[in-house]
């Protein structure tokens, strides 16, 4: 799963009451390391019998 800046924005509201600048959360989410990722847009394992299924 992977976490955006508003997803951790609204985790922060809820577990602790605190509304923070969605660009102060990015900040954050930089700082300790998590980093934008993209979806893989093609699965690198496929089942050719659960594809053509």
């Amino acid at each position: 799963m992977l976490w955006t800046r508003k997803a951790a924005m609204e985790l922060i509201e809820h577990e602790y009451g605190k509304k923070m600048p969605i660009r102060t959360v990015g900040d954050y989410l930089k700082r300790w390391g998590f980093t934008p990722q993209k979806p893989a847009k093609r699965a690198y394992e496929q089942n050719p019998k659960a594809v053509k299924k």
